[in-house]
């Protein structure tokens, strides 16, 4: 069938983050007006969703106010503000709920995220049809608010379906991204071994994400130590500093209890207080961040490094 109607000019990556930082300049409880009387509204909710995304390795509460306001924006757009249709609006807004309820799944809030990701699906059922990218997006992501529910058989059903379309739509990056999340959750079955095989295959799949190159060095080095390959996940840190130390606030938050975990197992007395200085730092930095369950997890990992010092330290598993 032909088409019937122009395509809006998608706006250069250059004019997109121009579009972005003027948007960002704006005083927050101001920026939904502006969005909406910019004319560029669908291209400014894009770069939103875009930036939110990327803040998840960043700042939770940053992620989260960019993730509502993306949300919300994308809710107030109507087709004669765009030159979009309602079916393109729409999946934009199953964009848009989705990565916002991806941020609500890591700051902790799991029933939001539940809302926000179910609220995604109906929107892109009425959607284009088209965005097939999209539908693994969500399937991904809901997998992801599964893992941390501990549903893991849906979590690998979830998975599975995303795989497969990630695949037909020849995208490497969100391949390697599955193939992530499958290793990690070998991690959750208490087989540290094959999640540290997983991981290390997934990796040779990126292609040009440094954020998901980090993540997943990290996950593996996480996972060496687990499954006691201490010097292999020792030589693999050392190797990665410099593409490591590029990550933003958060995860250097999650390196720096890394490093304290690979300290306490080390089995050298003079790294232990380097062990617990690294604990207890990393878990007030999680408390003043109100991400409660990490540091819960830290506090734990602090208790078994005391306790070791009689002999009954052992690993705690990563659950997140």
């Amino acid at each position: 069938m032909p088409i019937t109607r122009p395509i809006p000019e998608r706006p250069s990556r250059a004019r997109r983050d121009a579009d972005l930082q003027a948007l960002l300049a704006v005083p927050a409880d101001r920026r939904g007006l502006y969005l909406r009387n910019s004319g560029r509204g669908y291209a400014l909710v894009e770069a939103l969703i875009r930036h939110c995304f990327s803040l998840r390795f960043d700042s939770l509460e940053e992620m989260l106010e960019t993730g509502c306001l993306a949300t919300e924006s994308a809710a107030s757009l109507r087709p004669g503000q765009t030159g979009r249709g309602e079916k393109e609006l729409l999946d934009l807004r199953a964009h848009a709920t989705a990565v916002f309820g991806n941020a609500l799944r890591i700051a902790g809030h799991a029933t939001a995220a539940d809302q926000a990701l179910a609220l995604s699906e109906r929107h892109l059922a009425a959607g284009t049809g088209e965005r097939r990218d999209l539908v693994a997006l969500r399937l991904e992501l809901t997998a992801s608010l599964r893992a941390r529910q501990q549903e893991f058989d849906e979590a690998r059903d979830l998975l599975a379906r995303a795989l497969e379309l990630r695949q037909a739509l020849g995208d490497r990056n969100g391949t390697a991204k599955i193939r992530i999340q499958q290793g990690l959750l070998h991690g959750y079955a208490d087989d540290p071994e094959r999640a540290a095989l997983e991981l290390a295959e997934a990796v040779d799949l990126v292609e040009d994400d440094r954020d998901l190159a980090r993540s997943a060095y990290q996950s593996l080095i996480w996972h060496l130590i687990d499954a006691c390959r201490l010097e292999r996940a020792r030589s693999l840190l050392a190797k990665l500093q410099s593409l490591l130390s590029g990550g933003g606030d958060l995860f250097q938050l999650k390196l720096r209890w890394l490093e304290a975990r690979l300290a306490a197992v080390s089995g050298d007395s003079l790294e232990i207080p380097e062990a617990r200085e690294g604990f207890r730092s990393t878990h007030l930095a999680y408390e003043q961040r109100g991400m409660t369950r990490e540091a819960r997890l830290v506090a734990l990992d602090l208790e078994e490094l005391e306790a070791g010092r009689e002999g009954k330290f052992w690993l705690w598993y990563f659950r997140v």
